[in-house]
């Protein structure tokens, strides 16, 4: 009798069917605040303005 592999236990399955997606969808997540980041940090480099941002960046969509 064979071991099964990692893929074919619950918890393989349950790893690769909810866990890494899950990860993937994170990870998208976290770009895409990363990504608002960056601009907000952008814009305050052009355009220091003592309340907050600019409003610029918002413009640009």
């Amino acid at each position: 009798m064979s071991v099964p592999q990692f893929f074919e236990t619950r918890v393989g399955r349950e790893f690769y069917q909810v866990t890494v997606p899950n990860i993937a969808r994170e990870l998208h997540r976290l770009n895409d605040i990363l990504g608002l980041l960056v601009e907000l940090v952008e814009c305050k480099k052009e355009k220091p303005k003592t309340n907050g941002c600019c409003g610029e960046c918002r413009e640009k969509d």
